[in-house]
């Protein structure tokens, strides 16, 4: 027979379409899949670099803060609250990380 089908072999092989017209209709399936491909990647890495610039942008705010407010105590609370799983944080320093984790969320639910 011809070109093996992807999408519509059913309809062809039950004589509904012609082969031919199976085969174009094939092609134009597999094209616009292809397309809708791309553009889900293009949207992916949009969106990777959106979250990058927001990672930045947490960081830059953490280091600031950091550098403005180096005391020994704040180093002491600073090096504990690193060594503790998130789990593990009060509400307080948990409600902090929220924050960003929800700017991180409305990113993503703009994907679209």
């Amino acid at each position: 027979m011809n070109k093996k089908l992807k999408h519509i072999s059913k309809f062809a092989l039950e004589g509904k379409i012609s082969q031919k017209h199976a085969e174009e209709i094939d092609e134009m399936i597999e094209n616009r899949l292809k397309a809708q491909r791309k553009e889900m990647i293009e949207m992916i890495e949009k969106k990777r670099e959106e979250l990058a610039d927001l990672e930045h942008k947490q960081w830059s705010h953490w280091t600031s803060y950091m550098l403005k407010n180096l005391t020994p105590e704040n180093q002491e609370r600073w090096m504990k609250q690193i060594e503790t799983d998130y789990k593990h944080l009060t509400e307080k320093e948990k409600d902090s990380d929220r924050e960003w984790a929800d700017r991180a969320i409305k990113i993503i639910k703009s994907l679209k």
